[in-house]
């Protein structure tokens, strides 16, 4: 799991310097290949997460490790929905439409990340 955090990491951290330089259709696709590349990841992570990892330490028998699975699944649950909703919508197209607002959301999401 901590392998995939720092190559998600990495990946956003590429993305997020490209997302406001979009001006052109070829940047647009740079873009839309490290969405693509970043999805495969961070969908399999969370899911996992979401799955495994938090109902076993909110399961645990150790208080401290109850209360940081609590707390974990709340500040990072609907995560998968956000990246979702985002992936789908910031197609090529949609970045050449609009890339300061492409820009503005890709910045949102990668703070969360």
């Amino acid at each position: 799991m901590r392998r995939q955090h720092q190559s998600i990491i990495d990946k956003a951290a590429v993305l997020g310097g490209l997302c406001g330089l979009i001006r052109t259709r070829d940047d647009a696709l740079e873009a839309r290949r490290l969405i693509t590349e970043i999805d495969v990841e961070l969908v399999h992570h969370l899911t996992i997460e979401d799955a495994e990892l938090y109902p076993l330490l909110m399961n645990a028998r150790d208080e401290g490790v109850r209360i940081l699975g609590a707390e974990a699944a709340e500040g990072m649950g609907g995560l998968l929905t956000i990246w979702i909703r985002f992936r789908d919508h910031w197609t090529a197209q949609a970045m050449l439409a609009d890339p300061r607002r492409f820009a503005a959301a890709t910045d949102m999401l990668m703070r969360a990340l």
